[in-house]
């Protein structure tokens, strides 16, 4: 007997940026009747391959990593789709999207949903097996809410940050291979055949993270503004918390959302980082900078082209003394949104459409035996936390998964709730303080209707 595919689960790595745009996609996928599992890598994988039906919604593919959890994946007659986290930065060359979406990718997953019509044509052109039928163009639901139907969900936070901090120039780093929490020879070890020029990466973060020091002391000095400094997920934050202790004005933090901070802030300055990016969505006039003459093939330009782009303390420090109507204005980055985000419309409802179109056409052999078991197994594992503190996890993991706790989940999820984003009645439940599941209400486990 065939069973209907309505279960989709959804790796989360790094909550800041990935939290609430999965929490609203899972609201949007229950509205067509589909069961989400969002949270760690390793239980929402055990949770598919348990279900033996589930659709995996892959955040990014790495070459000699990835393809062992396909294949366990493939073995649970899953299917596997492709929505990457890191396009937005990209190299001119589209070196990001060549190594995480490379010839192989199209004979390893059932779909992939590219941010763009500039990604996707770069696809067709340089792919052997490039199938059109098995590629979408959706966006990404991030930047669905950057737009302005969803401003209300912020208000409270930003009101707070304001008041907590004042106001502040919000300074976003990007040293995350010379500043890495988990140091140098793991960089060296895991990233020397994924990232273009690493060692000279190494050094050009090391000379970017003196030059950034030197910039928010003198914004805390000579400007009006405090400077809140917030870190790559994957930097080592006490690398600044120890540069900047008892420094007057300058925060080192790192929690929350970046939309927050974003609009909460007078100003914001970035490492060709996609806060520049979401910046340019929410209306601001970000500043990219980029103290280090280098090769623009060597970083990431998506971020810069949509910032101001400036090279040195003293042009960055005379900008933030001036009244912002002197400021000059970006140009018209409209139509470069549309093309590689796809701005104009809305990412979530075209990533849903194409999740239900992959159900309907490949229906399950049937259904997997040992989920509902698993998941008793995993809530009596986090009552036994609770007791005994968190879960033991890498300190990378820790950092990256900052917010992946049940009071800021559910928190979460009321917010998106109260701004009316759901068509019918949904629920939340806590399976594991690092494991959530979203559904329609009156639904059970298996992600079928309840009598």
């Amino acid at each position: 007997m065939k069973e209907q595919r309505d279960i989709v689960v959804m790796p989360v790595e790094t909550t800041a940026r990935e939290l609430l745009p999965k929490l609203y996609l899972a609201i949007k996928l229950a509205e067509q009747g589909f069961v989400s599992y969002l949270g760690m890598k390793s239980m929402v994988t055990e949770v598919a391959v348990r279900s033996g039906k589930a659709i995996y919604l892959d955040k990014g593919y790495h070459s000699g990593v990835s393809e062992s959890v396909f294949a366990k994946l493939r073995h649970a007659d899953c299917l596997i789709i492709d929505l990457d986290e890191e396009n937005g930065v990209d190299f001119k060359d589209f070196h990001m999207l060549n190594t995480r979406m490379p010839d192989q990718l199209f004979s390893l997953v059932d779909q992939i949903l590219v941010w763009g019509e500039a990604q996707y044509a770069h696809l067709r052109e340089n792919r052997a097996s490039f199938d059109s039928s098995r590629i979408t163009v959706t966006g990404h639901p991030r930047f669905d809410l950057v737009k302005p139907e969803f401003r209300g969900l912020y208000t409270e936070k930003v009101d707070r940050l304001r008041r907590q901090y004042g106001a502040f120039v919000l300074f976003n780093t990007n040293t995350k291979f010379g500043n890495n929490i988990n140091g140098r020879a793991f960089i060296i070890e895991n990233y020397l055949s994924r990232v273009k020029g690493l060692m000279e990466r190494l050094e050009y973060d090391d000379r970017r993270l003196e030059a950034n020091v030197h910039l928010v002391r003198r914004l805390a000095e000579e400007t009006a503004f405090s400077v809140v400094v917030r870190p790559h997920p994957e930097e080592n934050i006490e690398t600044y918390r120890e540069i900047f202790a008892g420094v007057p004005g300058v925060h080192v933090v790192y929690e929350g959302a970046p939309i927050d901070w974003l609009l909460a802030s007078e100003h914001v300055i970035h490492n060709h980082s996609t806060t520049g990016l979401e910046a340019a969505m929410l209306g601001k006039v970000p500043i990219s900078y980029s103290p280090i003459e280098v090769d623009l093939e060597f970083v990431p330009w998506l971020p810069i082209a949509c910032s101001l782009n400036l090279t040195s303390a003293d042009e960055v420090v005379d900008l933030i003394g001036k009244d912002r109507a002197a400021w000059p204005e970006l140009p018209n980055v409209g139509a470069f949104l549309q093309s590689f985000f796809s701005y104009d419309q809305p990412a979530a409802p075209l990533v849903v459409e194409a999740v239900k179109r992959l159900a309907e056409a490949n229906p399950a052999g049937s259904a997997g035996k040992g989920l509902a078991a698993y998941l008793v197994k995993l809530k009596a594992k986090g009552v036994l936390q609770r007791f005994k503190g968190d879960a033991a996890i890498s300190a990378l993991a820790r950092n990256k998964l900052n917010d992946l706790k049940p009071p800021v989940v559910k928190q979460r999820f009321a917010e998106l709730l109260a701004q009316g984003v759901a068509a019918r009645p949904v629920r939340l439940e806590t399976l594991h303080p690092l494991l959530y599941r979203v559904s329609p209400q009156g639904t059970g486990s298996s992600g079928r209707h309840d009598a």
